[in-house]
């Protein structure tokens, strides 16, 4: 069986790579890289500062406490950290510095393991424009594990106008360096279950004479503009919240984008909105790209219902499509789909290179069926080509993929019936 056989006659069985994607979900999760996440996180936004060629570094560590151990104690569970945050700047010197040291008491053993629960650490910096590294690091007192996670920040522009990224900010409790009980995202993932939404922009304006413009459009037409304002600037230092209701955003994906015009310079901040919404995998942020990952699982009908829909058909195309391959239909996860497109970023991270990894010959066997148990690796002295063999032995089958130019862009020479008993 070629390439072509393989694709055309295995692939049409949808039925068949269903049952394929959903009996490794579990397991996957021990061995595939997307899930080690690490155990404490560390985000940075930077904010203009009042004071002339200075930014606002506001740095944020969060500790879960799954990542932590919990002794049993009267009255409960108790663990202890100690956590530190460094600015190093270019010249390897330390410019900042802060030390937490606490411990924390659960009231039952399930508090200690749910993801929800976590410790949220906050500092800030005012410092010079220019290059530095953050480095976050966590003592677990009880375990004596030691976590370390780095930033590198690199802000070098003064002395013009210029506008940073627009930072999404969350409701909680406490004081953030923002309005009270704001905090910033780790992302650009909207919620739709919330009732608003709130950005902050900031930015420095070398003039009196600067003006600046914001608009969220939807990324299937850029120009149904569903929110935008202007306003002139008053002073150098630029900070505005910006409050929205949530129920402006009917899509998925839109682009949010800050223009500052200063007579003849202008600065642009463009990020993309993703809505989160009940069961729709967190991993999408473009649904006419995560249709075309579809390409995989879909039916020769789909895909001439695809071929043939309009922009404004695609969303109810696409929960329609995984609405029918949804595993657990009772719930408002689709563990499928959400399998599906760990995949697909998987492919994106480590296959990409003449075409983006989902794309590849490597990319479709690991998203169809996921992590190999072998890989074996060798080459050919005679062709002075490089091979490498996938083996699935639950499914008695194995890949063998070529290297045909020598660069990397193995493609799919052969899939295999094992002969294992």
């Amino acid at each position: 069986m070629n390439k072509m056989q393989f694709k055309r006659g295995y692939l049409k069985d949808s039925s068949t790579i269903i049952l394929l994607l959903l009996i490794p979900i579990i397991l996957l999760c021990k061995k595939n890289k997307l899930n080690n996440i690490s155990k404490i996180r560390l985000n940075t936004v930077l904010v203009a500062a009042k004071a002339k060629e200075q930014i606002s570094i506001k740095i944020y560590l969060e500790i879960p406490y799954k990542s932590l151990q919990f002794v049993k104690r009267e009255g409960g569970f108790v663990s202890g950290y100690e956590a530190q945050i460094a600015v190093i700047n270019k010249n390897n010197e330390l410019v900042h510095n802060f030390t937490w040291s606490d411990s924390i008491r659960a009231q039952n053993y399930l508090e200690t393991i749910m993801k929800q629960e976590k410790v949220t650490l906050y500092s800030e910096k005012f410092l010079p424009t220019d290059k530095y590294d953050v480095i976050a690091t966590v003592l677990d007192l009880e375990s004596r594990e030691f976590y370390k996670v780095k930033k590198d920040i690199k802000q070098n522009r003064s002395n013009i106008s210029y506008i940073f990224k627009p930072i999404v900010l969350l409701e909680k409790k406490g004081e953030w360096g923002f309005k009270p009980d704001l905090i910033p995202s780790w992302n650009y993932y909207l919620s739709s279950g919330k009732d608003s939404v709130h950005i902050f922009i900031s930015g420095i304006c070398s003039s009196s004479d600067c003006e600046l413009y914001w608009k969220i459009a939807s990324k299937i037409d850029d120009e149904k503009i569903i929110a935008n304002d202007y306003f002139p600037i008053q002073n150098r230092y630029i900070q505005k919240y910006i409050k929205l209701p949530i129920s402006i955003f009917s899509e998925i994906s839109y682009s949010f984008s800050v223009t500052i015009n200063d007579r003849d310079i202008n600065d642009e901040q463009l990020v993309e909105l993703v809505i989160l919404k009940p069961g729709i995998s967190n991993m999408i942020t473009d649904i006419n790209e995560a249709l075309n990952q579809m390409k995989y699982i879909l039916t020769s009908d789909e895909k001439e219902i695809l071929k043939n829909a309009k922009k404004a058909e695609k969303d109810q195309l696409f929960k329609s499509f995984w609405d029918s391959r949804d595993p657990t239909s009772e719930t408002l996860q689709n563990e499928l789909m959400d399998e599906y497109y760990k995949r697909i970023s998987y492919t994106k991270e480590h296959f990409s290179g003449f075409q983006e990894g989902w794309k590849t010959d490597m990319g479709m066997i690991y998203i169809l069926f996921g992590y190999p148990d072998e890989v074996k690796r060798y080459s050919d002295y005679s062709s002075q080509k490089a091979f490498e063999n996938w083996y699935y032995f639950s499914i008695n089958k194995s890949f063998k993929f070529v290297d045909v130019n020598g660069f990397g862009d193995y493609q799919l020479e052969s899939p295999h019936f094992l002969s294992v008993p």
